[in-house]
């Protein structure tokens, strides 16, 4: 029952994350449309990718500055997985900018043809083609492995402190 309740405050944590990162989007989006006469229509490709190139830069800075908090020994284990939370949520949030640009890149192309549906439809093929062969190969082996290390270092962790229970209760 403890698992079951500490996996629901984890997928509610994650759910806020991810909550975050929409309100950030729509947030930076929104004030990207107010200076419209600076970066043109929100609706426009060019501002969609000057969106995502500044969401991306902010976020990596971000992203390094958290990591660094959390590789401090000052820091508990409950602030690490919050922090480590926010980190999540940027990714998503980078993800969802670049989503936006290449999606409205294939709707602008698939205009220019005569048949926008079946274009639409092609370009998303090809991208998955070219795309998931490369994610399985490097981003899926990356993220495997680190759960591996992940795992290992949590038993770790937990043989230490088993092994501390024991010496104290010797003493």
């Amino acid at each position: 029952l403890q698992s079951f309740a500490k996996r629901c405050l984890q997928v509610a944590q994650n759910s806020l994350a991810m909550s975050f990162a929409w309100a950030l989007f729509f947030a930076a989006r929104w004030e990207m449309s107010r200076r419209s006469e600076i970066f043109g229509p929100a609706t426009a490709i060019s501002s969609r990718v000057v969106l995502a190139l500044a969401i991306s830069f902010v976020a990596f800075l971000a992203t390094r500055l958290l990591d660094c908090i959390i590789d401090l020994k000052s820091t508990g284990q409950y602030a690490d997985e919050a922090l480590g939370s926010i980190i999540l949520a940027l990714g998503v949030l980078v993800g969802f900018c670049w989503e936006q640009s290449f999606d409205g890149g294939v709707e602008v192309i698939a205009a220019r043809t005569a048949h926008p549906k079946s274009t639409q439809v092609g370009l998303a093929v090809f991208v998955v083609v070219l795309l998931l062969p490369a994610w399985r190969r490097y981003v899926l082996h990356t993220v495997i492995k680190l759960g591996k290390d992940r795992q290992k270092r949590k038993a770790g962790e937990g043989n230490a402190r088993q092994s501390r229970e024991i010496s104290r209760r010797n003493y």
